[in-house]
């Protein structure tokens, strides 16, 4: 499956989602997996349940939250189950930002012309 990809700054919250659509033509019960082995508190479903019904051709909409710490790749994997030997695996990537503190900096040397120009940086979150 194609990756999903969800971007917030680090301590922020942003959410995704996977559109699932049953594609046979009976009724399903999909059990729903989000994992995360390197950092488990980064991602988490908002899904109330994890076990649902569909019907055929019918699209099952299942969001998640990004919770980044630290300034770093996240990865996750969603599977959808409908037994041990048949599921479906949808990758996640999580892209932290640096947020902008709104800290300037002035930077002066001597030159023949004169260029002027702003740099933000935040190096706050950075190991």
């Amino acid at each position: 499956m194609e990756t999903t990809y969800v971007r917030t700054f680090v301590g922020g919250v942003a959410s995704g989602q996977v559109n699932f659509k049953n594609p046979l033509n009976e009724r399903i019960t999909v059990n729903i997996e989000l994992k995360c082995p390197k950092f488990p508190e980064a991602f988490s479903l908002l899904l109330k349940k994890t076990k649902h019904p569909l019907d055929p051709n019918k699209v099952l909409p299942i969001s998640f939250t990004f919770n980044p710490q630290m300034l770093t790749k996240y990865s996750a994997e969603l599977f959808i189950y409908i037994s041990k030997t048949l599921f479906w695996k949808y990758p996640i990537e999580g892209i932290t930002e640096v947020k902008s503190k709104g800290i300037d900096f002035t930077f002066k040397t001597k030159a023949k012309k004169i260029f002027e120009t702003k740099i933000f940086l935040d190096l706050s979150n950075l190991l």
